[in-house]
C-alpha cells in the first residue's frame, strides 16, 4: 500500500511559513504545564505572534523552516570558528590537512 499526501500552500502560507517563531517562554517557566501558570504577558504575547500561524495549518513547516535557519546559522558560526583555529595554527607552523580532520 503506499499513501501520499498532497499539500497545496494558500496565498500567504510561504510568508507565514517563513516568519521566524519567537521561543516559547513557557518552556523555561517553573509554572510550565501545572496549576500555578495564570498566562503571564510572555505566554499571551507568545501566543498571539503565533496564532496566524496555526490558524493557517502552516505551524509544523513554520518550526521546520525556523530550524533550518538556526541549523544553518550555527553552520556558519562554526565555520567561521575553524577558519580562526586553522589560522592560528597555521600560524605557530601546524600543517592542517582536511583528510585528516574530517
Amino acid at each position: 500500500m503506499i499513501s501520499q499526501t498532497t499539500i497545496i500552500l494558500e496565498q500567504g502560507d510561504e510568508d507565514l511559513i517563513k516568519m521566524i517563531i519567537p521561543k516559547n517562554p513557557c518552556v523555561a517557566c517553573i509554572f510550565h504545564g501545572n496549576m500555578g501558570c495564570c498566562g503571564c504577558t510572555a505566554q499571551t504575547r507568545y501566543v498571539e505572534q503565533i496564532q496566524p500561524i496555526k490558524a493557517a495549518g502552516v505551524l509544523e513547516y513554520a518550526q521546520k523552516y525556523n530550524q533550518l535557519v538556526n541549523l544553518r546559522k550555527r553552520i556558519i558560526e562554526d565555520q567561521a570558528a575553524c577558519c580562526a583555529l586553522e589560522a592560528e595554527l597555521r600560524n605557530i607552523g601546524v600543517e592542517v590537512k582536511e583528510e585528516e580532520i574530517v
